[in-house]
């Protein structure tokens, strides 16, 4: 729904669509669906996990990051895990959850594992001194450089569209 990232991908040259995922009208399907911190943003993560099945073509697949709540930083962290956010989210799941998930609407997980992305060295500093919010101070001391960074308190997972959904979304 981000503007911004719909400008970028068009001024990249690549076709993309603007707008809410579950109410726009698609008259075709993809072999990739990604969802890099989407899911637990949904009102009804069933109805996302239908509407993808129903995007992607025979075997497409599905790659998605959100925060894991069952992961060892979260339980540690207890109620000041730095993923509770609300209202930004509206759900929160772990990697048993999103297993499921997928069996649930007719997906067969590929990949799950803790997510690794890419962070300036002064927001990733940040993050393991538990500050959630980007630092400008250590990012103009440190630069622009980024680093591959892991909360360990994020799943990344690939899933493939393998068969009939098991479940229609509520």
């Amino acid at each position: 729904m981000s503007a911004y990232a719909y400008k970028i991908i068009l001024n990249a040259g690549f076709e993309g669509t603007h707008g809410d995922f579950l109410s726009l009208d698609l008259n075709k399907t993809f072999d990739v669906v990604t969802a890099w911190d989407v899911i637990e943003h949904c009102v009804s993560p069933g109805l996302f996990m239908s509407r993808v099945y129903s995007c992607l073509k025979e075997k497409g697949i599905l790659a998605l990051t959100t925060p894991d709540c069952g992961s060892l930083v979260a339980r540690l962290s207890g109620k000041r895990w730095f993923e509770y956010k609300w209202p930004e989210h509206l759900f929160y799941l772990n990697r048993q959850t999103l297993q499921l998930y997928c069996e649930k609407f007719g997906f067969q997980v590929l990949v799950s594992k803790p997510a690794i992305k890419y962070k300036f060295i002064g927001d990733a500093i940040a993050r393991w001194i538990g500050l959630y919010e980007s630092n400008p101070f250590l990012n103009n001391i440190l630069g622009k450089r980024q680093m591959p960074y892991s909360s360990f308190s994020e799943v990344f997972l690939i899933a493939q569209k393998i068969a009939v959904p098991i479940a229609r979304p509520r």
